[in-house]
């Protein structure tokens, strides 16, 4: 059993230091992203300062059916992790609030932590591993990038103030959908001028 269990735990330090430079690799790419697409969005708002109904429109209709979606995505994350080390979970979804039970202990709090927001996070950007394809439909960049944020942005909080986290859930869930929603508004107004 020792040796399993230490297999197990190397096994799951291997997954960290994956899942980090996988982030860091995820980063670079989105930071080129940006990089690239500013331009665009400075030419863009010089000469056509408007809002596009179709893409906001778009944008919040993708936005409300993947909330939920991948909010179960980032209890997956957690769940990965806790059913790894041997144990059973159960997820709980709803509109504005999931959580996951793990029975059992977790030798990697911070891993078990973080692998939720970066899960979700991870999926969120998966469409910009298509660059050429996503720029010509800003609708999905803008949900990617807020559901993206607002997940990252979770995954900080669960694994730097884990206590106050648990110990908050109707407050941190307020902080952390106004952050969404900020960042939803911010990202329609660089991505959603019409060309």
């Amino acid at each position: 059993l020792k040796t399993i269990r230490k297999k197990m735990i190397l096994s799951l330090i291997s997954l960290q230091n994956k899942i980090k430079i996988s982030l860091i690799t995820c980063l670079d790419k989105t930071n080129q992203i940006v990089k690239t697409i500013h331009g665009d969005f400075e030419m863009k708002f010089a000469l056509e300062p408007k809002i596009d109904f179709k893409i906001v429109r778009n944008a919040t209709i993708l936005l409300i059916l993947l909330v939920i979606p991948l909010n179960f995505v980032h209890e997956l994350g957690h769940g990965l992790i806790c059913e790894l080390e041997g144990n059973q979970s159960q997820i709980s979804i709803g509109l504005t609030n999931s959580s996951l039970l793990c029975f059992g202990g977790i030798s990697n709090n911070f891993l078990f932590y973080v692998s939720g927001g970066l899960f979700a996070m991870g999926i969120s950007l998966l469409p910009f591993c298509k660059i050429s394809w996503i720029r010509n439909h800003p609708w999905i960049m803008i949900t990617s990038l807020s559901l993206a944020l607002g997940h990252g942005v979770n995954s900080i909080i669960e694994v730097t103030i884990t206590s106050w986290y648990l110990q908050n859930e109707i407050t941190s869930q307020i902080i952390l959908n106004f952050i969404s929603f900020s960042s939803y508004i911010v990202f329609l107004i660089i991505f959603g001028r019409t060309k």
